[in-house]
């Protein structure tokens, strides 16, 4: 690329300017050689594909993808995980035809439906009360912009942080790497509970993120997205 797209540091690497201004671009070339060796692979292509937000397809990607093979028992199912701004543009180019995402689009072709609400615990590799967490232990879960309102509401002292990211798993390991403190979604903190690893903060307070079922207007009200609608509110 002739630029430097990664800097690199004590806490790991991070995009440079070069590198966000080119991830919009490596994502494009991604999907569009992922699209290539599936056409390659079969005629047919992919006949229903999804998208799922990163925290979704931790938790339940494989009840998502069970459920809809009982309703489509012949199609083939490609699935793709990534942030709902990109599945938003995906969806209105045409190439997803559902996705499951925490931040709906103002996009007027963009049809969404209220999902499952997620929790989210503050977790800490030892047992703490709140008022011992400091700004400087903490790393701020920007799981989503209403999520990163609420938590600025609620904990207000905790907004100002060092390290930031927007995936459970990635917050999970940097909280053990780091010993640090985050919040992340119950479901997947519960096994770390468990066994002893991470423990919940428990005085403090219990956030939700709402989901939501987008897909194309144009595909709404077909009879293909009314069983995927059907499938999916199962769960």
């Amino acid at each position: 690329m002739g630029q430097k797209l990664f800097t690199r540091g004590r806490m790991g690497a991070a995009p440079s300017k070069y590198g966000r201004a080119f991830e919009t671009r490596a994502r494009r070339i991604m999907r569009e050689w992922n699209e290539a060796i599936g056409d390659g692979e079969t005629s047919a292509a992919q006949d229903l594909r999804l998208g799922l937000q990163y925290d979704i397809a931790n938790i339940m990607a494989g009840d998502v993808v069970t459920q809809l093979r009982e309703q489509f028992p012949h199609t083939p199912i490609y699935a793709e995980v990534d942030y709902s701004t990109q599945m938003a543009i995906d969806l209105e180019a045409g190439r997803l035809d559902v996705a499951l995402l925490f931040t709906p689009t103002a996009r007027a072709d963009i049809h969404h439906l209220p999902w499952i609400n997620f929790t989210y615990r503050m977790v800490a590799p030892r047992n703490i009360s709140l008022s011992e967490v400091t700004q400087d232990a903490y790393i701020f879960p920007n799981i989503s912009p209403s999520f990163a309102a609420e938590h600025r509401h609620r904990l207000p002292h905790l907004s100002n942080c060092q390290l930031t990211s927007g995936q459970s798993i990635a917050l999970m390991q940097f909280a053990r790497d780091l010993s640090g403190v985050t919040y992340i979604a119950e479901d997947i903190a519960a096994p770390h509970i468990m066994n002893g690893t991470l423990h919940f903060v428990e005085d403090a307070p219990i956030l939700q993120q709402q989901s939501f079922i987008c897909c194309h207007i144009a595909k709404r009200t077909g009879r293909m997205m009314g069983r995927v609608r059907r499938a999916i509110r199962t769960l």
